[in-house]
């Protein structure tokens, strides 16, 4: 499947490793296959080596390789990398803090309908992330987030309206609605 020489192949294998799909689960194999499927420039190969950088499966963690790697998926396309890339800006994740370059990449990303993306705004706005802190725009950012199926999104939007003294079934039903898309927090509010 990689023998051929595309990055789509050893990207596929080392899913295949990653799950244990076809083949015995391995960590490393899956790691090494990503790295592979990376190097030869395939978008989503550079997104899972990121993964596994950052969360240390099948290598050591190490949140700058998993910055690259997430930059590297980014300009090669794979827009999902790219909110990694964002949030790496604005927490400082494997590269220094840019809260403005964060924000950049971030605004593009929400408004291409990347939910995570509009999450990490609204926690910008919410907490004076450089940027004023506003509670309204931290609002419209996390019902962005809420409309694309983000829990987290639509727990921190219940949560600010509840806070800015909004009606108890409006915040509830964001609440409810985050508990639904798996957001385990709220469903014990």
């Amino acid at each position: 499947m990689c023998n051929d020489g595309t990055g789509f192949g050893c990207t596929q294998l080392g899913y295949h490793y990653e799950v244990g799909d076809g083949v015995h689960q391995s960590d490393t194999l899956a790691f090494e296959y990503y790295d592979k499927g990376c190097e030869l420039e395939h978008a989503r190969g550079c997104s899972n080596l990121g993964v596994a950088h950052e969360s240390g499966r099948g290598t050591i963690q190490d949140n700058a390789q998993a910055f690259v790697a997430f930059e590297r998926a980014c300009e090669l396309g794979y827009r999902e990398a790219c909110t990694s890339v964002g949030n790496g800006y604005l927490l400082g994740k494997g590269v220094a803090v840019d809260h403005q370059r964060a924000r950049q990449i971030l605004d593009l990303e929400c408004m291409d309908g990347y939910g995570a993306a509009c999450n990490s705004l609204g926690s910008m706005h919410l907490d004076g992330l450089g940027v004023p802190r506003n509670n309204l725009k931290a609002a419209y950012n996390y019902e962005l987030g809420c409309d694309l199926e983000v829990g987290l999104s639509c727990r921190q939007l219940g949560l600010v309206i509840e806070a800015l003294g909004g009606a108890k079934e409006v915040w509830e039903e964001h609440i409810d609605k985050a508990c639904q898309l798996g957001d385990e927090f709220s469903c014990n509010y």
